[in-house]
């Protein structure tokens, strides 16, 4: 049976704007960058085929309207992919929206890689609406960061099965107030990197984010965090769960 469970997986788009030379008056440059994706499987391939942005009092503005395909899995711990670049109207936003048109899962199985479809409701695809606030000014940049919790989104139904469905999880927070958590996970006694997921935790032991550690240098980082106080969590397999409490400061990413 699969443990889609384990997919500790996300997807992350930095959404840029910017005042940039070449723009029209008035306007700014929206720039989307997707990482970070650890998983147990060995890709997961997603297609976003449109991301749109609403203005407060005015109609949807489109900023990517290419379809492109991504496999979550090169994308781990910080390593970014440029999803698109679009000049904006500067004003207020309160929405984007996500268009995911296919995805797919792909697993070794004795020695050979099986792909099963993962089913996008046909609701979906009119697009993921997110509430999300932010300003748009041609002088200044703006940064939104949009995590894709592939972990919690595909779902297995029932288990099993390989009858994958998407149930997107995104959550996003302004850049400007965010930072990074990283840290190492090594084996006690000889120090050994350990492949385990990382989880961090708000006050009231609610995941916040997730992440799997690199399996060759048991490093971790986890963008997109607003500062606060966490608890970080590690979950390796012949070790007790650890959680670590801390104060972590808003860095630039």
């Amino acid at each position: 049976m699969r443990q889609v469970s384990k997919l500790l997986a996300g997807l992350l788009l930095a959404l840029i704007v910017s005042g940039c030379q070449g723009q029209p008056s008035g306007q700014g440059k929206l720039r989307i960058l997707l990482t970070d994706a650890p998983a147990d499987a060995k890709h997961v391939y997603v297609t976003i085929s449109e991301v749109q942005a609403h203005r407060e009092g005015y109609a949807w503005e489109t900023v990517v309207a290419t379809p492109q395909t991504f496999d979550l899995l090169s994308l781990r711990n910080g390593a970014e992919a440029v999803l698109g670049d679009q000049a904006l109207p500067a004003g207020s936003y309160t929405q984007l929206r996500l268009v995911v048109s296919e995805a797919s899962i792909v697993f070794e199985e004795n020695g050979v890689d099986t792909t099963y479809p993962v089913t996008v409701p046909s609701g979906l695809q009119s697009g993921i609406k997110l509430d999300i606030k932010f300003e748009v000014k041609p002088t200044e940049v703006t940064t939104l960061l949009l995590d894709f919790d592939a972990a919690k989104s595909i779902v297995e139904t029932p288990p099993g099965s390989h009858n994958y469905l998407l149930k997107p999880v995104i959550r996003g927070v302004a850049k400007v107030i965010s930072g990074s958590i990283s840290g190492t996970v090594v084996a006690a006694g000889s120090g050994n990197p350990l492949s385990a997921p990382v989880s961090v935790l708000d006050a009231t032991d609610t995941e916040v984010a997730s992440t799997l550690t690199d399996p060759t240098t048991g490093a971790f980082k986890i963008v997109a965090v607003v500062a606060g106080s966490y608890k970080v969590r590690v979950t390796a397999e012949g070790y007790r769960s650890e959680g670590v409490w801390g104060s972590y400061k808003t860095q630039r990413l």
